[in-house]
């Protein structure tokens, strides 16, 4: 009996007893300790077999539709036929009008164009315009077009109610436009038309 509380006694008193018995449970432990691997092991390998994909379920029922976006510009190519009468504005010797164009986006001043035109009875004819001394010219920024009418002689030229209303229209052309179409001449109205399918 004594022997035997020596062997799982941590204070022996036989010192050979004792180390006997340190190595009885280290062995001990090295054996639960591998044995607990396997066992984890064959548990984790057995868990994570797949089997064949199951066949495809029924497509579920529409969502609801989402809210209506912001309106965009980016199918502007050009303004409807802008009428000027008495809106023109003298400036020095010119007489000048300006106007909002939306479609005169950023790209456009970067790396696009714009061309505009003048109604001559049912042909459009490119600005600038020239007739006689008087000449209509044009300039555009972001998102704003201006028109300016001026006599070549450096007089101011007559006032727009002599010539009554004037009509003219303006196309936006765009660098994927222009890439688009390189033999286009955009001075030319039905080249115009057909390179960007305008309808009139």
């Amino acid at each position: 009996m004594d022997l035997i509380n020596e062997l799982f006694s941590d204070t022996p008193i036989y010192p050979q007893l004792y180390i006997l018995h340190k190595r009885l449970k280290t062995e001990t432990m090295k054996k639960v300790i591998f044995l607990s691997v396997v066992v984890i092991s064959m548990l984790v390998t057995g868990c994570t077999k797949e089997g064949p994909a199951g066949p495809a379920g029924a497509t579920g029922p529409q969502g609801p539709a989402g809210p209506q976006g912001p309106a965009g510009n980016a199918n502007v190519i050009g303004t409807t036929p802008v009428t000027v009468g008495n809106t023109w504005t003298q400036s020095g010797t010119a007489w000048t009008v300006e106007f909002n164009a939306p479609g005169v986006t950023q790209a456009i001043v970067d790396r696009g164009s714009v061309q505009g035109f003048k109604q001559y009875a049912a042909s459009w004819f490119p600005l600038p315009d020239i007739n006689g001394e008087n000449q209509t010219t044009f300039g555009f920024t972001l998102g704003r077009i201006l028109l300016y009418n001026t006599n070549q002689a450096g007089a101011t030229p007559n006032p727009f109610t002599v010539y009554g209303n004037q009509t003219f229209r303006f196309v936006f052309i765009t660098p994927s436009n222009k890439a688009a179409h390189p033999n286009t001449n955009w001075k030319n109205w039905e080249e115009v038309k057909e390179a960007l399918n305008i309808s009139e």
